[in-house]
């Protein structure tokens, strides 16, 4: 009786919406083989049900982006879309046009030009709402997760940029990509090549925006910077790593800072330049994972 019935069923809430299967019926009662939870993933600030209960983004503190990390020394870290930061300064605007959009991060460079860059608008906080979780977000097949952290002490903003691999082996290049708001003007007062490839420093040739320190690498590391670009006059800056190995299920991660120091004072955003990259400055690695330090490629982080 009843055989050869079939019907399509659908199921599932949130990302798992519209599950579908195919239904067959046996002595009167119809299989109940649709799972609603296929599909599901671990919840994340992004304005969706990841985990397919019915509700969005439980559990997490999230914000839109922008979104300022200011710190006690007056500085400001504004956060945009992707982690990338837009103006900078003082947040009682003594000081501002630090940044003009700067440390966007691009992952691969195929066909003469770079692919997706980081753009969510959405982040989650964590560390006491000092540091702002960003993605994952998929970019050429791999999961991209972008945190920024500021401490309550202020003195930097901390980049960790975690790449997990999927699918298989591969290699993979990443670029971050800055305009600084000194325009014309930019100075650059420390090269890298006079740093050993591990940071820079550049400051406002009108002499009205912050000096800045740039920091992408320990004077101990596993992957060395690639590329960089630091010219007098242009305010384009940026650092590359090229042909990073992340194997499959692997997750590796690029840390860099961003400095904000007054005017005139290139010899403070040296010193503690040079500070973050031996990881003596005070709060350098402050609320990284014992996973987190592991997955870092570009500096030598004790476990």
């Amino acid at each position: 009786t009843d055989e050869n019935l079939a019907r399509l069923t659908t199921c599932g809430v949130g990302a798992c919406e519209g599950n579908a299967v195919v239904e067959t019926c046996m002595a009167g009662t119809w299989s109940d083989t649709c799972d609603p939870l296929a599909g599901a993933s671990a919840e994340i600030c992004d304005n969706i049900d990841n985990d397919c209960n019915g509700s969005i983004d439980d559990g997490l503190i999230c914000t839109y982006l922008p979104y300022n990390l200011d710190g006690a020394d007056g500085f400001r870290y504004d956060v945009y879309e992707g982690g990338y930061l837009g103006d900078g300064g003082t947040f009682d605007r003594r000081l501002g046009d630090a940044y003009n959009g700067s440390y966007y991060l691009y992952i691969n460079y195929i066909n003469g030009s770079w692919g997706s860059w980081m753009s969510s608008a959405v982040a989650s906080l964590e560390d006491n709402d000092r540091e702002l979780v960003i993605g994952p977000q998929t970019i050429d097949g791999l999961q991209v997760t972008r945190k920024v952290f500021v401490p309550a002490e202020g003195g930097f903003a901390r980049y960790i940029d975690a790449i997990y691999n999927p699918g298989g082996d591969t290699a993979v290049s990443v670029q971050v990509y800055s305009a600084l708001g000194s325009l014309g003007d930019t100075v650059i007062s420390t090269y890298p090549v006079d740093t050993g490839n591990t940071y820079a420093v550049t400051y406002d040739g009108g002499r009205s925006d912050p000096s800045l320190a740039h920091v992408f690498g320990g004077m101990v590391r596993g992957v060395d910077v690639s590329q960089v670009q630091f010219i007098d006059g242009n305010n384009v800056i940026y650092y590359q790593w090229d042909g990073i190995s992340i194997a499959a299920g692997e997750t590796r991660c690029i840390m860099h800072f961003a400095i904000q120091r007054e005017p005139y004072d290139e010899a403070g955003a040296m010193s503690q330049a040079e500070a973050l990259v031996n990881l003596t400055y005070p709060n350098a690695l402050s609320g990284m994972s014992a996973e987190e330090r592991a997955c870092v490629v570009n500096f030598a982080i004790p476990p």
